[in-house]
């Protein structure tokens, strides 16, 4: 399925809107952008070597921002791993610092 999006990159000025793909889709996606809005606890937690995203411009962005509005959140790295790790070797390990954290928020 394809959508029309008159912010791709390769629209023109007076041009009708291209039909995006499903990877075009994925390249305009930009969650951070609304993250100045969270109020909730947020919890963050990124591969040391994420390979699909800027961390830094993404996660790490994120927390800030919603740390600038009040939100309690952190920003933590798995170090050695990669982006799908964090569903593979790495997903004990981040599925209990995500229990652990929000349970502190819970308690809190």
């Amino acid at each position: 399925m394809a959508c029309l999006s008159r912010h791709s990159p390769r629209h023109r000025q007076g041009a009708q809107p291209e039909r995006l793909g499903p990877l075009d889709k994925v390249i305009e996606y930009r969650p951070v952008d609304g993250a100045g809005r969270i109020t909730i606890p947020l919890l963050v937690i990124d591969a040391e070597h994420e390979e699909l995203f800027d961390r830094h411009r993404a996660g790490e962005l994120a927390v800030t921002r919603a740390q600038a509005n009040g939100a309690r959140a952190e920003y933590r790295v798995i170090p050695g791993i990669t982006h799908y790790d964090n569903y593979r070797e790495a997903f004990d390990e981040s599925a209990e610092m995500a229990r652990e954290w929000f349970n502190g928020c819970l308690k809190d």
